[in-house]
């Protein structure tokens, strides 16, 4: 009797909300990789680049995903990166880059900075990754993909990110407000997508301070995620060498493979192709397009002249600032501090978009502030903060638009 009682009630409940009940056991993908629940399509593949109008007129503005086969190999990075080159640099002594821990992404933990040579010594036997901003010393050895040389495309350059594990790394499902070209230098990467608009009503961004699903990856549970069950999955396999455009908004998910290198550029979608631009002089640059001939807003922030640090505004007390982002709650997770970083214009200066990289830059700030390292920024962290040193490098974080703490270095062995 109390089983059929159960059955009667489910079969009102689901009457009343207008659809019937599906056991989600029953359902493509239950509990299978994220791809395993809806058909996949092959996302286009061209052996070469299209001319940036062509590029700007069939991808971009259509908002179509694009694999390139063998763009990346024009770049010096393609032969250059190996481990003994890095090693040999003397820059990678101590040029620091930002490192996560867990190869299987957790954007609530917290990242360290090494020195590049450092990582490199340690990333094959630790469950490490890098994912920093592109160092100015080895920017020479990157091309600027070709589709994006004229146009307009230059002009809107918002961050160059290198990537770097030993492999077996994956994402959690997310978006870029950002178009996205990624190029790989080593290795293989696979990228699930789901197509944005037509699926946003399905996808559920869950943390929306970061964009990005805590929807398990390896076990998608249609019972806390129905949407999956409806939506159509594009699927690219790029193998060194290869760049692929991912597209403004669209959700995806990546899997590395392998010693693994590669190097995303970010940009601002482009309203308008200038086509003008492509045959004027300020569009062309001397020599080869590599990176370093480029303006990026973050990036140029991030790699200003040591000579030239931009010390805190004195009209701005730090300490107070970010004791105000509290207000009544007398406390602050990692994913609140972000949220709240977002919104403020003290962070986000005219013309510069929070950008997926600055969520990792974000979780430097709440390691300087977090003194006793529970996670959480509280009034007894307030009141243990060195003013004169943890501030002060948090104000030259703050007032740069994400530059690095000048004497921040939790370098480890």
């Amino acid at each position: 009797m109390q089983l059929l009682a159960s059955l009667v009630f489910l079969t009102r409940i689901s009457f009343f909300a207008g659809q019937s009940y599906v056991d989600p056991t029953t359902l493509r993908g239950h509990l299978q990789p994220l791809g395993s629940q809806g058909p996949q399509h092959p996302v286009t593949t061209l052996s070469h680049f299209p001319d940036p109008e062509t590029f700007h007129m069939s991808y971009t503005r259509r908002s179509r995903p694009l694999l390139v086969k063998g763009a990346a190999k024009e770049s010096p990075a393609f032969s250059l990166w190996t481990d003994d080159y890095f090693l040999t640099r003397e820059e990678s002594d101590h040029v620091t880059v930002t490192v996560e821990y867990g190869k299987k992404e957790n954007r609530s933990q917290l990242g360290s900075t090494y020195t590049m040579k450092s990582f490199i010594e340690a990333y094959k036997s630790r469950d490490i990754y890098l994912v920093t901003g592109v160092p100015r010393y080895i920017m020479p050895d990157i091309l600027l993909p070709s589709a994006l040389l004229c146009g307009g495309f230059q002009n809107q350059l918002i961050d160059g990110v290198m990537w770097f594990s030993s492999g077996g790394t994956k994402s959690v499902l997310h978006n870029d407000d950002v178009d996205n070209i990624n190029c790989l230098f080593s290795g293989v990467k696979e990228l699930f997508f789901v197509e944005y608009p037509k699926y946003k009503e399905q996808v559920n961004l869950d943390h929306t301070s970061g964009s990005y699903s805590s929807v398990d990856v390896d076990s998608v549970d249609l019972s806390k995620y129905p949407g999956f069950k409806d939506v159509e999955f594009y699927f690219a396999r790029m193998e060194a060498g290869d760049c692929l455009y991912i597209p403004y908004k669209w959700y995806h998910q990546v899997r590395s493979y392998d010693r693994n290198i590669a190097v995303n550029v970010w940009w601002n979608p482009l309203i308008e192709f200038n086509t003008s631009d492509c045959d004027s002089k300020d569009a062309k640059v001397e020599g080869f397009p590599t990176f370093d001939k480029y303006k990026f807003a973050v990036l140029d922030s991030e790699n200003g002249d040591e000579d030239n640090e931009v010390g805190p505004s004195p009209s701005v007390d730090i300490k107070n600032y970010f004791h105000s982002l509290m207000k009544k709650d007398h406390s602050m997770t990692l994913l609140q501090l972000i949220e709240k970083l977002q919104q403020d214009k003290l962070v986000i200066s005219p013309g510069l978009k929070w950008v997926p990289r600055m969520n990792e830059l974000s979780k430097k700030i709440f390691v300087l502030l977090d003194v006793d390292l529970d996670s959480l920024i509280t009034e007894e962290d307030f009141n243990a903060i060195d003013d004169k040193k943890v501030i002060l490098h948090v104000s030259q974080f703050v007032m740069t638009n994400g530059k690095p703490p000048v004497g921040y270095d939790n370098t480890h062995d």
